[in-house]
């Protein structure tokens, strides 16, 4: 998809949180359509990068071992700090449309992993969550660091 339709979703959004903020939009739907968006977003960055990331285990296990691809940060993480932005940073302005495209291709990486890595995730409670101390800007590969999992790029 083409880069004008991403910052087009992106302002989209920006509309939902900021809808949220105002009150015209509940939680839950504000949440699942973002959740949404992000996912589709996600697989474009994804399929644009010239490579992605993955655990040093799956890129030495055999071919039938199964794999698991994840977002480095989770999607529940992501849209939770976005519907905590102040409402002027949710403001589908361009410049904040230019910013969060920014920000979400630091933190939508994908990440391979086998399977027993991710149940590893899910021990420590981190499948869905970021390990504690971690703020907004920190490295989006923190949780696997914190878990022992090494990551490495895969071309």
């Amino acid at each position: 998809m083409a880069t004008k339709n991403w910052s087009q979703a992106i302002a989209a959004i920006l509309v939902l949180a900021e809808a949220h903020q105002n009150g015209f939009l509940d939680e839950r739907t504000a949440k699942t359509t973002m959740n949404a968006i992000l996912r589709n977003y996600g697989k474009h960055i994804a399929s644009k990068r010239l490579c992605n990331l993955i655990s040093l285990r799956a890129s030495e296990a055999k071919q039938k071992e199964k794999k698991i691809r994840e977002h480095a940060v989770p999607l529940k993480v992501i849209v939770d700090k976005i519907l905590l932005f102040p409402l002027a940073e949710v403001a589908p302005t361009q410049e904040n449309i230019t910013n969060m495209v920014i920000e979400l291709q630091d933190y939508l990486m994908e990440v391979l992993v086998l399977k027993d890595e991710d149940r590893l995730l899910t021990t420590y409670k981190l499948k869905e969550a970021m390990p504690t101390g971690w703020e907004w800007g920190d490295s989006a590969l923190r949780r696997y660091k914190e878990v022992g999992i090494e990551v490495c790029r895969w071309e």
